[in-house]
């Protein structure tokens, strides 16, 4: 029999894939909390940790979106076919190192160094990749009624400081990509998990079914209402971040070059305004995913926060 390749049940896999994104995403919202509180008790410091993504994508896709070097960890035991990735960008991982020395969290300003980690500095990182596999296993843990493998097959197989040589999948095969943003004092950093569609049910345990609504209906409604440009069905639109730019001068401009910073009256903290297709829709806040800059809906804008929008604009 050969399979079915009609649109129908195209549509069909990618709602079912969605809804299983989107369980997903529930799911590691409330692990990311009990992420930052064990990681808070290990470093006697206060860490926050915020889900940022959940995503499809190729395993090429996520070792090339990653930076060089960094640290990554292959998981799973030896006898299990099912393997995971972990990486932790350098921007958190080394002033979490530091703070596990002694060092202060607050300080404003932490080496980075652009090197891979030496054995002692591995060594430490492994106290961190074994708090976050505990929390992790132990959330995945409380989706299944069923015993599901546990912390004690998620061992850390091999480091490598390039993310190519701790591959879990085939260059074209299909992984989840989960981020969570780490913010220690002033350092920020993503810890990026990557698993495999079928390491998910090994794992994770089975995801709700999706709904799949009535054809008609939905293209009923996708057609019924064209008040708004992003409800046309398959509608591309413009989605645009404004960061106040302050002034300056022209000659300050012509000097400009790669790498210089330039000062706004806005703090980096404050939240944006994102528009879609010129009118003011989200209250976001950057960031970046995946070493690419990226935005966070943090929620819809207001009347009045959209009138001062549209006033700057």
């Amino acid at each position: 029999m050969t399979p079915d390749h009609s649109p129908d049940n195209a549509g069909s896999s990618n709602l079912a894939q969605r809804d299983q994104l989107l369980a997903l995403r529930a799911m590691h919202k409330s692990i990311a909390e009990a992420l930052a509180a064990r990681l808070s008790r290990l470093l006697n410091h206060a860490i926050a940790v915020r889900l940022t993504d959940v995503d499809a994508t190729t395993h090429l896709q996520f070792v090339n979106s990653l930076e060089r070097p960094t640290f990554v960890c292959r998981l799973g035991a030896d006898e299990s076919r099912h393997k995971l990735a972990l990486e932790i960008n350098h921007s958190i991982l080394y002033p979490l190192l530091d703070c596990l020395l002694g060092g202060d969290p607050t300080a404003q300003r932490v080496h980075i160094p652009h090197r891979p980690l030496t054995d002692i500095e591995r060594r430490l990182a492994a106290r961190v990749v074994g708090v976050a596999v505990e929390v992790l296993t132990a959330g995945w843990e409380s989706n299944s009624r069923e015993e599901r493998l546990g912390a004690k097959c998620l061992p850390i197989e091999c480091v490598a400081s390039n993310p190519a040589q701790t591959r879990v999948a085939g260059d074209d095969e299909q992984v989840v990509l989960i981020t969570f943003e780490v913010e220690l004092g002033p350092r920020r950093g993503m810890l990026n998990l990557c698993l495999p569609w079928p390491a998910i049910t090994a794992f994770v345990g089975e995801l709700p079914q999706p709904f799949v609504p009535d054809a008609c209906a939905a293209a009923a409604d996708c057609a019924g209402d064209d008040s708004h440009p992003a409800q046309a069905c398959g509608a591309l639109v413009e989605l645009v971040v404004e960061v106040d730019a302050g002034h300056i001068s022209r000659q300050d401009l012509q000097a400009l070059a790669t790498g210089d910073i330039i000062t706004t009256s806005q703090a980096a903290d404050d939240p944006l305004v994102a528009s879609v297709d010129g009118k003011p829709e989200f209250l976001v806040r950057p960031g970046s995913l995946g070493g690419q800059r990226a935005i966070e809906v943090i929620r819809p804008v207001g009347p009045q926060e959209a009138d001062t929008a549209r006033r700057a604009g």
